[in-house]
């Protein structure tokens, strides 16, 4: 029975650290004792009971976090929970049982975390959910992402967890002991807030004499039941137009600006569209500014899920195609057809791009795409960041959430991906969330309200330069498995050698 409240508590903990039902905004201080319970759940037992107890907290933590997905899709909630619960099995596995000392448990544990994350990211195709998401919101704690990417603030969230279980544990012998993650915690937040001191303050707007690039990004609120109605083609293409206009009258957009339009705002094909296509390059043209075009492009003879640059000059400039696709969404996997089926899913079928989004305007100045559910993948980023692009533009579709906290969930990476790339970032939603963030993960300019049609202009701040993250990857998360598997091997030698007589 303990056990069971245990478990529930540290999933609930988990959940409420993140926007939930309760509030969209969520409680991030929540996540600093999330772990906590489950380290009493885990300790001194055996491999097999912790690993069973460990999927059923990844089941209790990520059904609830993913709630909003059941009324879509029953089938594709049960299939996502259980391999978002393949994390918590893994660190039950990982958790070092036994160490030589307090401070090798200290260590070992979140590096543990880290490791079951980053395992998880590697079954799921790259996806990357970390614990570090539930501090999105807070720049000063997410600064470390700069160096180990979202998994170097979960370690850090951990860390401070598994302290706190050992002080308990101990009943606070020793107490010389808790200067060790006293200082290191300390020292990971005042990185943080002293990188953040010595960027550049975030603006509201540019100064005039600045050599900056304006970003109108255009919410139409469309939802998901009326966006894909074909007689209603017309009628949407006619708002989107409205919306360019009114964004480039609101922003003063010029002809090295950019206005951008959220993920398939176009259903059919704009480069084959006799009707809306020339529409769509006069329109350009007088506007005299650029313009991303979101478009399920037919492309010999595969249905694409691209972004489409058009100059101000009425030129189509580059193509954007998707490269991470949603299982079960925008495809199905080989093999898969009856689970599909049998779940009610794989309605559409669009092939990945091979390419990513690295764009330039007709100025010279570059910038990098992605769409949707693409955002949660760091790697495109790091991609991007390798052509020294000035900003990120996400694209996204997300008239299909019906729960405003799911809105706000997926927002979660944007800050983290700016942080880990380097990169001020744009996110451009057909319902929202419409905002921006510096390369600092600093929400920059304003944010339209959720489910409400409307434009927002945004003066695009300097990038902070190639992060080492955007460098070098996963190679933090890496280190923390090696180190946990030569632990293991260590400490398992060690007790092999004490029962030799």
């Amino acid at each position: 029975m303990i056990t069971a409240v245990l478990l529930l508590c540290s999933a609930a903990l988990f959940y409420f650290s993140f926007p939930n039902v309760l509030s969209v905004h969520g409680a991030p201080f929540l996540a600093w004792g999330c772990v906590l319970p489950l380290l009493r759940v885990f300790d001194g037992r055996r491999v097999r009971d912790r690993f069973l107890l460990g999927l059923a907290w990844g089941v209790l933590a990520h059904g609830m976090l993913v709630s909003w997905l059941f009324p879509v899709s029953a089938g594709g909630w049960a299939v996502f929970v259980l391999a978002l619960a393949v994390q918590g099995a893994v660190f039950a596995v990982l958790f070092p049982f036994t160490a030589p000392s307090r401070t090798f448990q200290l260590f070992l544990v979140p590096c543990a975390w880290v490791a079951s994350e980053w395992i998880r990211a590697i079954v799921l195709g790259g996806f990357s959910w970390s614990l570090g998401y539930a501090q999105a919101g807070v720049p000063e704690v997410i600064q470390a992402a700069s160096i180990g990417g979202a998994y170097a603030v979960a370690w850090g969230i951990v860390f401070a967890n598994t302290a706190a279980y050992l002080l308990w544990r101990t009943r606070g012998q020793r107490s010389r002991f808790w200067a060790l993650p006293v200082l290191v915690l300390a020292l990971a937040v005042c990185g943080g807030a002293l990188r953040l001191l010595l960027a550049p303050p975030v603006t509201e707007q540019a100064s005039p004499t600045e050599n900056i690039v304006r970003v109108a990004a255009i919410q139409p609120n469309i939802s998901r039941e009326l966006k894909t109605r074909p007689d209603l083609y017309d009628a949407h293409a006619l708002r989107h137009m409205a919306m360019s206009k009114k964004a480039v009258t609101a922003g003063w957009l010029g002809n090295d600006d950019l206005g951008v339009g959220p993920e398939t705002g176009f259903t059919d094909d704009i480069l084959t569209d006799l009707k809306w296509r020339p529409r769509l390059e006069a329109a350009a043209r007088g506007m005299g500014v650029n313009i991303l075009v979101g478009s399920a492009l037919l492309w010999e003879g595969r249905d694409l899920n691209s972004a489409v640059l058009l100059s101000s000059s009425g030129d189509w400039r580059s193509v954007y195609h998707k490269m991470r696709l949603v299982p079960f969404s925008e495809f199905t996997p080989r093999g898969a057809e009856r689970l599909a089926a049998t779940l009610g899913l794989g309605k559409y079928h669009f092939s990945a791009g091979v390419r990513p989004g690295n764009m330039t305007l007709p100025g010279g100045r570059r910038f990098g795409v992605v769409i949707c559910s693409e955002e949660f993948y760091p790697e495109m980023f790091q991609r991007l960041s390798a052509a020294k692009p000035e900003f990120a533009v996400v694209m996204l579709n997300d008239g299909w959430f019906t729960r405003l906290e799911a809105l706000y969930l997926h927002a979660l990476a944007a800050p983290l991906r700016a942080v880990e790339s380097g990169m001020p970032l744009v996110r451009a939603s057909n319902t929202g969330r419409t905002c921006a963030f510096d390369a600092y993960g600093r929400m920059i300019g304003r944010s339209p309200s959720v489910g409400r049609s409307d434009v927002a202009v945004y003066d695009m701040p300097a990038p902070a330069g190639r992060t080492a993250y955007a460098k070098y990857g996963d190679v933090f998360a890496l280190m923390c498995l090696v180190f946990v598997i030569i632990m293991r091997v260590l400490i398992q030698m060690h007790r092999s050698k004490t029962r030799t007589p």
